[in-house]
């Protein structure tokens, strides 16, 4: 059963429950005695509306500790475990502005670019944007050292790989010849709690124009 079925069916009872209290407790005109005194209810009548009072009671305590108990397994649901390494194909990348000998300020962003895993095959796209930090650059094409904020987003159902996506932040230097540290921000689907972080490193052997290969065994599912 859903949890919203679940609350549903909490929510009846305890409405059920509440309308025969509330049956129970209807106003009664007192009656009197001939010389005027009010004739008291019957003990049987009180120990009734009592043990209705205690049944309502229950059925609310049992309706709050159901809610507490879908809302824990709502807060408990962790993240796909993943391991292993991805790899982005370095294509459909764009500098704004354009040109030679980039300047600080300058933005690199890719889309729908292919995302596979360690044998090759297509596991989904990444897209991305990246800030240039400095005046250094790589070549004179682009900024060494940037500032990017990007999605693996997993797409095929058929592969090793849930469905979902990752995103990751973070500086890096992008020379090529070193590795960076970038931190998981977050996820969706499968992977909507995942946190840790991810080595980023360059593969010149890697298609056409090389690849960026995303080491993820620093990922992390958390409450």
């Amino acid at each position: 059963m859903s949890s919203l079925a679940l609350i549903g069916v909490l929510a009846v009872s305890a409405a059920t429950t509440f309308a025969q209290v509330a049956g129970g407790l209807r106003l009664r005109t007192p009656r009197h005695h001939g010389n005027g005194a009010p004739v008291a209810f019957a003990s049987d009548a009180k120990d009734a509306t009592d043990q209705r009072l205690v049944t309502y009671k229950e059925a609310v305590g049992n309706f709050l500790q159901g809610h507490d108990a879908i809302q824990s397994v709502a807060n408990a649901r962790v993240c796909t475990g993943i391991t292993g390494t991805v790899s982005v194909t370095n294509h459909q990348v764009h500098h704004i502005p354009a040109g030679a000998n980039p300047l600080p300020g300058t933005q690199t962003v890719w889309q729908a670019a292919d995302l596979k895993s360690e044998d090759g095959t297509t596991i989904g796209v990444s897209s991305g944007s990246c800030v240039q930090l400095s005046p250094d650059t790589v070549w004179s094409q682009y900024g060494k050292y940037i500032n990017c904020i990007v999605t693996l987003s997993f797409t095929e159902d058929t592969t090793s790989y849930d469905i979902g996506s990752l995103m990751l932040q973070g500086e890096y230097d992008a020379s090529q010849t070193t590795t960076s540290e970038l931190a998981v921000t977050g996820g969706t689907g499968d992977y909507s709690q995942a946190s840790g972080s991810s080595t980023l490193s360059f593969n010149p052997d890697g298609g056409t124009y090389g690849e960026w290969n995303y080491a993820l065994s620093g990922i992390k599912c958390s409450n």
